[in-house]
């Protein structure tokens, strides 16, 4: 580890640990991590940004002295990657163009790894092959997008705070695609939330309620008490541990 090039891989790692490390820790303890548009381009830069100028600083100490990388820290480097990317791309709020330029920012990330592990092949190799993996996967990660661009998203169609203030219900409809989708209804601790602008951190909601697609169109709420909620006439009492 005392080679220049492993210290800055090294580092380069523990950049890319910091988003799946941070958001399964949350996941860990029941909460989730929402990022709005503007933080999201600004992670994304700031990771390609960070993974370019990582991989030319090491690609010139490399042709001077001939180092190697560590194999293991280049590993962990892409595994990191692929899960904070797809923690981010799985979650319900990412839209058509937000998932497409996660998919983007991760495969540039990826192919600076590749450069980086790249020691015995000429310039011209080097350029063709990643040439060929960015045309692909662009393309691959395109289709994917038109395919299911639209399956899992969501729309938050009503809100209903109880007389307190304390709890938050919301009306959701998740457009599944060919399939159809669901009506559901979230009930949210709104003491349990934490808004950094840029990112807001909540407690996982309940699930209070879950119907067919459209039922919402029709759909009545109102709070009868601190802790119960009524759907169209019907009480739903609201038992999660993090609303005792």
């Amino acid at each position: 580890m005392k080679k220049k090039t492993n210290i800055l891989m090294f580092m380069l790692t523990l950049f890319y640990a910091v988003l799946p490390v941070g958001l399964v820790l949350l996941n860990v303890f029941e909460y989730e991590a929402v990022f709005n548009e503007f933080a999201l381009i600004a992670l994304l830069c700031t990771y390609i940004i960070v993974s370019l100028v990582f991989t030319v600083v090491i690609c010139r100490i490399k042709s001077k002295t001939k180092e190697k990388v560590n194999p293991v820290l280049t590993a962990l480097s892409v595994i990191f990657i692929i899960i904070g990317w797809f923690l981010l791309l799985f979650q319900k709020w990412v839209e058509l163009l937000s998932g497409t330029l996660i998919g983007v920012a991760m495969l540039i990330s990826l192919i600076c790894v590749i450069v980086v592990v790249v020691t015995e092949v000429s310039r011209k190799t080097i350029a063709g092959i990643l040439l060929s993996i960015m045309c692909i996967s662009l393309v691959v990660i395109s289709e994917l997008c038109l395919i299911f661009g639209s399956i899992g998203i969501t729309e938050v169609t009503d809100t209903c705070l109880s007389p307190t203030g304390k709890y938050r219900a919301e009306v959701v409809q998740v457009n599944q695609g060919a399939l159809g989708g669901d009506t559901v209804v979230y009930a949210y601790d709104c003491e349990k939330e934490l808004d950094l602008k840029f990112v807001k951190v909540f407690k996982k909601p309940e699930l209070v309620y879950l119907g067919e697609y459209l039922d919402c169109e029709d759909m009545v709420l109102e709070w009868v008490s601190y802790d119960t909620l009524s759907i169209n006439g019907k009480e739903y009492n609201i038992k999660h541990p993090s609303f005792a």
